[in-house]
């Protein structure tokens, strides 16, 4: 058993793009984060938190990054179970906060910027020499925003939910060849209300989109 703390920092660096296309360019950001991790025989907590600061410009309207910066925090726990340890637990969530936005209107994103959570639970299940790989995820973004036009003052609250769902079956094919056939599917919905209050008169508009999909797949593994 034992308790480990980090500090990171560093900084990311992305050219300045050429041309006239719409790009997300994030320019040079700087980061810096401590973590705490703590780790027994069969399970392993952790959390940490990190800061962002990037520097950028609009490029005339063409940068769809909306610049400032970011709190980050997430959580983490790893369990192994079993007697030879084959069966898994593993839980993550995370927060994101951007700080200091400096272009929240940007013309592709269907809702503002604002906090961004999301939490994944994903199971290892031994079933005789196959594991049954079962994955529940939620995500969520909300935010408001207000801006002021010829005296008209505009509030916009928006948000996003989205929940999925997968399960897998992990398939030993001999010593060297596993197969990991998936199917899953996303459900959620988008929306937003736009409140508008002026000199004369009131407007209040919302919408709400349904979020929905499927897929499936199948991972090949070799291994000597």
């Amino acid at each position: 058993m034992g308790v480990s703390v980090s500090l990171r920092g560093g900084v990311d660096y992305e050219p300045k793009p050429t041309g006239t296309s719409v790009v997300s360019w994030r320019g040079t950001t700087l980061r810096g984060g401590v973590g705490v991790t703590r780790s027994t025989a069969n399970t392993t907590v952790g959390s940490s938190v990190e800061l962002t600061r990037s520097v950028t410009d609009s490029l005339g309207g063409r940068n769809q990054y909306p610049g400032g910066g970011s709190l980050n925090v997430d959580a983490r726990l790893l369990h192994f179970v079993g007697a030879e340890g084959r069966g898994l637990v593993a839980l993550n969530g995370f927060f994101a906060r951007p700080l200091a936005i400096e272009r929240a209107e940007i013309a592709t994103r269907l809702i503002p910027i604002g906090d961004f959570m999301g939490a994944t639970a994903s199971f290892s299940i031994p079933a005789f020499a196959w594991s049954v790989l079962p994955t529940f995820g939620v995500l969520r973004e909300s935010s408001t925003g207000t801006s002021t036009t010829n005296g008209a003052r505009t509030t916009r609250n928006a948000s996003g939910n989205t929940g999925s769902a997968s399960l897998g079956v992990q398939i030993p094919m001999g010593r060297h060849l596993t197969l990991t056939p998936e199917a899953g599917a996303a459900f959620g919905a988008v929306g937003q209300t736009t409140s508008s209050r002026g000199t004369f008169q009131n407007r209040r508009q919302s919408f709400s989109d349904p979020i929905r999909g499927n897929w499936v797949s199948l991972e090949i593994s070799i291994r000597s």
